[in-house]
Formats: C-alpha cells, structure tokens, sequence
C-alpha cells in the first residue's frame, strides 16, 4: 500500500543513513512536505499512542492490520484520537516541522518523519516497503536490477569472446552506478 500523498514528496534522510544530523543510524524516512500537508495511513489499524517528543514532536503512534507499527512524527496538528480505528488513506494528521513550532521536535525543516516497526518483535523496517516513497526511494527496485544485470553480464562474458571488452566496460559501468548510487 502507498501512502499517496507521501509518494510524491522527495526524502531528505533515508533509512539507516548516518549523516552529521544523525549521527547515528536514522530509524525512519523523512519527507520534505510543505507544512499543513495530509498524513494517511497506508492500512487500517488502531491509533495506540499520541505525545509529543522531544526529537519527534507531536507524533502518533499506529498499529496497522498488517503487522506493522508506524510511528509518524513533526506534525502541525493531529486528526484522531487514542484507540481510534482509521481505515487504510485516512488523513491521521498534518505535517509540520518548522523549527521552533509547537509540536515541531529536533528539525532542521518542515516534513514528516515515518519509522516502522514489526509489532511482534519490535523489529524495525524501512519505511519505504510501507509508505512508498519520493526520488530517493527507487533504491529497493534499482539496485537489485542493476546487481543482476551486472552478474549476468559477468557469467556471459566467456560465451562472447569478441565481446569480453565491451561486457568488462558495461560491467564496471554498472557496477560503478550502483557504488555512486549507495553513497548518494
């Protein structure tokens, strides 16, 4: 399920990425949205905690029918209350984030921060198997595709012996895009 509003909105810090805001492994995706922004559920589920944190800010908590627990963050205002059920596309809530705001949390800009959890264990997943994501999130459909590519290029390069250059070529090409890819 995608969450359509979020899809279309580029990802400012991905999954798991370590960068001089976080410095360590980041939990979740945030998107860049414009303030005041609609917040869907990509699944039904049970609203299970409201609060406002002091690096989340005014966020809410969600176990979906499927699983999976998403926590949403940096919102301007929320549109549910505790134990309520929202049907998968409901608005939830309205993003916000503006440094200084009530409710905005530790943010350098408006967007919505999503993290995922597996509610049976705890586990956390990336956001993007749940939510869909902006520019950034082709990595999951990408890189498989270019590493199969890639390894196919390299098993049939013996059967094309005039060919063995140009593969080699394409080979490093690929394998190059991928490695720029991962540190972008």
């Amino acid at each position: 399920m995608v969450d359509v509003e979020m899809a279309h909105f580029p990802i400012t810090s991905d999954y798991l990425e370590v960068d001089d805001f976080h410095p360590k492994p980041h939990t979740g995706v945030d998107f860049a949205t414009p303030v005041g922004t609609q917040v869907q559920v990509p699944n039904d589920g049970v609203i299970k905690l409201i609060k406002i944190d002091p690096l989340l800010g005014r966020c809410i908590f969600v176990d979906l029918d499927n699983g999976v627990q998403m926590v949403v963050g940096h919102l301007s205002q929320i549109n549910v209350t505790y134990g309520q059920h929202v049907i998968a596309g409901e608005t939830i809530g309205l993003s916000g984030g503006v440094p200084g705001t009530s409710g905005a949390g530790h943010t350098t800009g408006p967007h919505v921060h999503i993290t995922t959890r597996l509610i049976k264990d705890g586990s956390l997943v990336n956001p993007l198997t749940y939510v869909g994501g902006g520019p950034s999130g082709w990595g999951n459909v990408v890189e498989p595709i270019f590493i199969v590519l890639a390894l196919l290029l390299f098993l049939a390069m013996p059967l094309f012996s005039r060919a063995k250059m140009i593969g080699r070529l394409m080979l490093i090409c690929i394998l190059f895009f991928v490695i720029m890819y991962k540190m972008a």
